[in-house]
C-alpha cells in the first residue's frame, strides 16, 4: 500500500463521500493522507450588473487559489484526521495529479 493518499475534492457531496472513504483507507493503513483540489485561475473580472440596487460596483477580483484551499481544508476539518496536508493546484482537474 502506499504511504501516501491522494483525493482530488470540489466541494460536491461525492466529492466529501470520496475523502471520507480516503481518510478511513489513510487510517487502516497508516498512509498520510493528502487533499487536492483544482482551480481556474481568474485574478479579477468586470462584470455588467444593470441596474440592480444591491449592487453598486462593476468589478469583481478573485483569489481562485484562497477559494480552492478553503475548499480542501473544510473537507480535511470534515474528515477529521491528524496530519492531512491540503493543496490547490493551478490546472486541470484530471491534470492536478
Amino acid at each position: 500500500m502506499s504511504d501516501t493518499i491522494v483525493v482530488g475534492v470540489d466541494g460536491s457531496d461525492t466529492a466529501a463521500k470520496a475523502a471520507a472513504v480516503a481518510a478511513r483507507l489513510a487510517q487502516a493503513t497508516g498512509s498520510h493522507l493528502h487533499i487536492v483540489t483544482a482551480y481556474k485561475e481568474v485574478t479579477s473580472g468586470v462584470v455588467e450588473l444593470g441596474t440592480d440596487e444591491f449592487f453598486d460596483a462593476d468589478e469583481f477580483y478573485f483569489s481562485s487559489d484562497e477559494e480552492a484551499l478553503a475548499v480542501a481544508r473544510a473537507e480535511a476539518d470534515r474528515v477529521g484526521v491528524a496530519g492531512v496536508t491540503v493543496e490547490a493546484v493551478n490546472d486541470k482537474p484530471a491534470d492536478a495529479s
